[in-house]
């Protein structure tokens, strides 16, 4: 499914943001699954290793971040990770993309920590106790998520 969209729910911050560290409190919702190594690997940088916990498949995840009362600013963020990598002796997990309705996010990630941050509009709402997610970008939906009934 993908359509067009104003962005409408960017949040136009501007790009001053507080100097770290940045205090982040708030609700998360992750989802794990193990995906194909091959898939992985059009993300993952060559040089780097990536691990298989089973054989041709490794562990990708999706993050839902919503910070809001606590947080130096409130913003919401998808984080995507697309696989585990060995850097040396190093393992952990491959950000291949990450999505924030802030421009104030998504400027102190470029400026402070060298992430590409791209921006994005979330929807989040409850229907019958499941919690619905809409993230939508310039060209179109990027996730669409129900979580299973929650109290």
């Amino acid at each position: 499914m993908s359509k067009k969209t104003s962005l409408a729910g960017i949040k136009q911050d501007g790009c001053a943001y507080p100097p770290p560290p940045w205090r982040s409190v708030g609700t998360t919702l992750i989802a794990a699954s193990l995906i194909d190594v091959g898939q992985a690997r059009k993300y993952v940088p060559a040089d780097l290793e990536i691990i298989e916990p089973r054989r041709g498949r490794t562990l990708g995840e999706i993050g839902i971040f919503e910070y809001g009362d606590g947080s130096v600013f409130s913003y919401n963020e998808l984080v995507v990770i697309c696989g585990l990598a060995r850097a040396g002796k190093r393992i952990g997990g491959w950000i291949s993309h990450i999505y924030v309705d802030s421009t104030r996010s998504q400027a102190g990630g470029l400026e402070l920590f060298d992430l590409p941050k791209q921006l994005a509009s979330f929807t989040r709402s409850v229907k019958s106790g499941r919690f619905c997610f809409e993230i939508e970008a310039e060209d179109g939906y990027l996730l669409t998520a129900t979580t299973p009934r929650v109290r």
